[in-house]
C-alpha cells in the first residue's frame, strides 16, 4: 500500500481488504474480531488506487465479526471507511444502512436516507443510554455534498464527552460536513450517557447497500480534523479520467467529445490531452505527418491512449482490438515493398513514429509499423523506429511491432532512463536492426529500470550489419553502462529470428554491463528455431557485446534449443539454470507457434512466474495442472470456467435491448465476455441490459447464489 499521509494508530478494528481478506489487521488483534460472510454475495474488487481484491462491492453481501467481551464503556469513538455507490445500488425508499456498530447499551449506524423529504443524503443514526438505562437516538444528515455519485469518498464519524453529553461531528473527504452538533444527552445525571461497549462491525446489516467499501477502521479515542484529513488523504482515488475520441472518418465537431465529433488526426488529439484523459483511437490507418521527422507525440504525463475501437462503444472492454486494426504507419505513402536498410520504397518513411516524453504512459493496441530509423544525424534517430522512449514508467499492451528498421538498435528504444517499462501481450516481428533489434534499453547514471515483458512473442525478426555482414547484442539488448537494470521475461516465444553472423557465438537475448548492474531472468518461455547465418542455433541468453555478464542470470522452467541453455552453469548463487529443457515445443506449425496436443511445454511452467490471467489471444492463462511454457497456453478458452451444473435459459436469443435469464435456481450475478475473453457486463439483475453491446456472438456465465455456474453463447443483433 502506498500511503501519502500519517493514518491515525491504535484502531481496535481496522479491515483493508487487501487480498480479498476479511481479517482485522488492528495491532493485538485476535481472529475472533476477524469479519466473517454471514451472507454471501460481495465480490472483491480493485480499491481506489486500481489494486486488484483490494476492496468489496457488497451486492448481497453482508460481513460480521464478534464481540470480544470487551467491559470498559465507550463514550469516545471514532470510525473511517471508504466508499463508492450509486442510486442505483441503495434501496429505493427509507434508509439504506452501509454499516452498524453496535454494542448493549448503544450503536452507531452509517447510512443513506432515501425518503422523499431527504433523498440520497448521507448521515447517521446513533443511540445511547442514560442513568437509568433509558435509550436515546440522535441522528445526522449531510447536506452536501452528494456522495452517491459513484465516485470514492471517505466517510469519518467521531464522538466528543461535552459535560453530561455526547456530541458527533461527521467529515467527508476531510471536510467537515454540515450536520449542526448531534448529541446525545444524559437528562438525569451529570455523566454522560453510556454509547458503545464490546463492539461489533457489521457491514451492510440488511443486505440493502450494494456498493462498494473499503478500508475500515473503528477507534476507541475521538478522531480530530487533522486524523479525518489525513485519512482522507491516504491513497486518494485517482481523479476522473477523460476519454478524447478519435476517428479518421469522423464527420461531427472535431473536438473530440464524442465518436461523431471526434478528433480526425490522432496527433491533433496528442496535443489536445491533459494527464487525466484516455485517448480512444477507432481503427484506421494513422500517419504521424509527411516529413520523415514528424512523429506521434505523446508529451502528456499519465494518459492512456487505446486502438481497436469501431467508433460505437462506450466502455473500455467492448472493443476488439483483433478485428479493429488500428494501425499507427511511418509508411507515409503506403507503397513499400519490404524491409531493408535501404530501397523498398522506404524513404518516405517516419524515422520514428512515437515518441514518448511523457512519465506514466500507456499505449495499448495498436499495429506501430513501417519506421525507418535511418537518419545519420545522432544515434537516437537510428533507433526506435517504431516508438522512441524519452521517459519513464511506460507500458505496452496488446501491440503488434511489425516491419520497423534500425541502423542502430531498438524498434522500441528506452536509453539511459529510469522506472519501469512493461510490455505484456504483445508481438514483435519482421523487424530489422544492427543490434538490440526489437528492443534496446539501458538505465540512466546511478537510477534504476526495471524491464518486465510477459505473454509475447518475438518472431522472423533480423539482426544484420548495413553491410549485410555480422550484428551482435541479440535480437533484444539489455545494456548497462552505469545504473541497475532489472529485467524478467515470462511465459514469452522467441521463434525464427535470425542473426546473420557466421560460425558460433551469436546470441539472441543479449544482456551485459561496463559498470552498474544487470539482473535477468528468463521464466516459463520458449526459445526454438532461431538461427545465425550457417543456419546454427543462435545462443538463447548470454553476453553477445563484450565487457562483463550480467551480476545474475536466471533461467527456470523454459525451453531452449541450444541444450537447455548450457551456457548457463548453475552455482547456486547468481546462475540458476532450474528445470529447462532442450525439447521440440511442437508449435502447430513453421509460422503458428501454438501448441500441439503432444507439446512437452503443456503444463511444464510454474505458476508462481505467471503474469496476469490471459495469454497472447487473450484466453485464460492457466489451463490445466500448471501454466503453459510459452505466450500461449494450449487448450485454453476466452476464460469463462463452469465448475458446476446448472440449466438456465435466455431469451430473447438474439437479444437486441435486453436479455432475460431463467433458471430454478436463485439468480446472484451474470457475466457477460466477448470471444476474447473480456468481461464486457456484469449485471446483478437476471434482465440485462445489452443494447450498448455491438453485435456479435458473446458468452454469458450465470451464478447463483449457491455458487453454481454455467455458461451459453447467445448473439447480440
Amino acid at each position: 500500500m502506498s500511503v501519502f499521509a500519517q493514518v491515525p494508530s491504535g484502531a481496535k478494528f481496522e479491515f483493508l481488504f487487501a487480498n480479498g481478506s476479511l481479517n482485522n489487521t488492528a495491532g493485538g488483534a485476535t481472529a475472533a474480531t476477524n469479519l466473517t460472510e454471514s451472507t454471501s454475495g460481495a465480490l472483491s474488487i480493485p480499491d481506489r488506487s486500481v489494486n486488484a481484491d483490494n476492496a468489496y462491492q457488497m451486492n448481497s453481501g453482508v460481513f460480521i465479526n464478534t464481540r470480544a467481551g470487551e467491559n470498559t464503556a465507550r463514550r469516545e469513538i471514532g470510525v473511517s471507511f471508504w466508499i463508492k455507490t450509486t442510486a442505483s445500488q441503495l434501496a429505493s425508499s427509507g434508509n439504506t444502512q452501509v454499516m452498524l456498530i453496535d454494542g448493549p447499551e448503544g450503536f452507531l449506524n452509517p447510512r443513506f436516507n432515501n425518503t422523499t423529504a431527504n433523498g440520497l443524503r448521507f448521515g447517521f443514526g446513533a443511540q445511547g443510554s442514560d442513568s437509568n438505562g433509558q435509550r436515546r437516538t440522535v441522528g445526522g444528515l449531510t447536506g452536501t455534498p452528494n456522495i452517491a455519485d459513484n465516485q470514492w469518498h471517505n466517510v469519518v464519524i467521531t464522538s466528543f464527552i461535552n459535560n453530561n453529553t455526547i456530541e458527533f461531528r461527521m467529515y467527508i473527504d476531510g471536510v467537515q460536513a454540515g450536520i449542526g452538533t448531534p448529541t446525545i444527552t444524559n437528562v438525569i445525571s451529570s455523566a454522560p450517557p453510556t454509547f458503545l461497549r464490546d463492539p461489533r462491525v457489521i457491514v451492510s446489516p440488511q443486505s440493502q447497500f450494494s456498493g462498494e467499501i473499503d478500508d475500515i477502521r473503528y477507534y476507541q479515542r475521538s478522531l480530530s480534523a487533522t486524523d479525518a484529513a489525513n485519512l482522507a488523504a491516504e491513497n486518494p482515488p485517482a481523479p476522473t479520467r477523460t476519454i478524447v475520441y478519435v476517428d479518421a472518418s469522423a464527420t461531427g465537431l472535431n473536438d473530440g467529445t464524442t465518436w461523431a465529433d471526434a478528433f480526425t488526426t490522432l496527433q491533433t488529439a496528442l496535443s489536445s490531452t491533459s494527464s487525466t484523459d484516455d485517448v480512444w483511437v477507432a481503427a484506421g490507418n494513422y500517419s504521424p505527418g509527411t516529413a520523415t521527422t514528424d512523429s506521434f507525440l505523446i508529451n502528456s504525463s499519465n494518459i492512456r491512449i487505446y486502438g481497436g475501437f469501431n467508433g460505437t462503444e462506450t466502455a473500455l472492454e467492448q472493443r476488439d482490438f483483433s478485428t479493429n486494426v488500428t494501425t499507427l504507419n511511418g509508411d507515409v505513402l503506403n507503397d513499400d515493398t519490404g524491409v531493408a536498410y535501404s530501397g523498398a520504397n522506404r524513404d518516405d518513411n517516419n524515422t520514428n513514429v512515437v515518441t514518448i516524453s511523457g512519465n506514466n504512459v500507456t499505449i495499448d493496441g495498436f499495429v506501430i509499423a513501417n519506421g525507418q530509423a535511418d537518419d545519420t544525424t545522432s544515434g537516437e534517430t537510428q533507433e526506435g523506429s517504431a516508438i522512441s522512449i524519452q521517459a519513464g514508467n511506460i507500458t505496452i499492451s496488446n501491440c503488434i511491432i511489425e516491419n520497423n528498421v534500425v541502423t542502430r538498435g531498438g524498434a522500441v528504444r528506452m536509453i539511459d532512463r529510469a522506472g519501469s517499462l512493461d510490455i505484456e501481450n504483445s508481438i514483435f516481428r519482421n523487424n530489422l536492426g544492427v543490434f538490440g533489434v526489437c528492443l534496446y534499453t539501458r538505465a540512466s547514471n546511478t537510477n534504476t529500470l526495471d524491464v518486465n515483458i510477459s505473454n509475447s512473442l518475438f518472431e522472423n525478426n533480423t539482426l544484420q550489419t548495413l553491410s549485410g555482414g555480422t550484428g551482435n547484442a541479440g535480437i533484444i539488448w539489455f545494456r548497462n553502462d552505469f545504473g541497475t537494470q532489472n529485467v524478467v521475461l515470462t511465459n514469452n516465444t522467441f521463434a525464427n529470428n535470425r542473426n546473420l553472423r557466421k560460425g558460433v557465438g551469436a546470441t539472441l537475448i543479449n544482456a551485459n554491463r561496463i559498470n552498474g548492474t544487470v539482473n535477468i531472468s528468463v521464466l516459463n518461455s520458449i526459445i526454438h528455431g532461431n538461427r545465425n547465418a550457417d543456419g546454427l542455433t543462435m545462443i538463447s541468453v548470454g553476453n553477445d557485446a563484450g565487457s562483463q555478464n550480467p551480476n545474475s542470470i536466471i533461467v527456470s522452467n523454459s525451453i531452449g534449443e541450444d541444450a537447455a541453455f548450457s551456457n548457463i552453469i548453475d552455482n547456486g548463487g547468481n546462475r540458476r539454470n532450474i528445470s529447462n529443457s532442450s525439447a521440440d515445443p511442437l508449435f502447430t506449425s513453421i509460422s503458428d507457434f501454438t501448441l500441439q496436443s503432444a507439446s512437452p511445454a503443456i503444463n511444464a511452467g510454474n505458476d508462481t512466474f505467471a503474469v496476469g490471467n490471459r495469454d497472447l489471444i487473450g484466453n485464460q492463462r492457466i489451463n490445466g495442472s500448471a501454466v503453459d511454457m510459452g505466450a500461449y497456453e494450449f487448450g485454453a478458452t476466452a476464460g469463462i470456467e463452469e465448475n458446476s451444473k446448472l440449466e438456465f435459459v435466455l431469451y430473447p436469443n438474439p437479444a437486441s435491448n435486453v436479455l432475460n435469464v431463467v433458471s430454478d435456481l436463485a439468480f446472484a450475478k451474470a457475466e457477460i465476455y466477448n470471444l476474447q475473453g473480456q468481461r464486457v457486463i456484469t449485471s446483478n439483475e437476471a434482465a440485462i441490459q445489452v443494447a450498448d453491446l455491438k453485435t456479435g456472438m458473446y458468452i454469458i456465465k450465470i451464478v447463483t447464489e449457491d455458487g453454481a455456474t454455467a455458461t451459453q453463447q447467445f448473439i447480440k443483433k
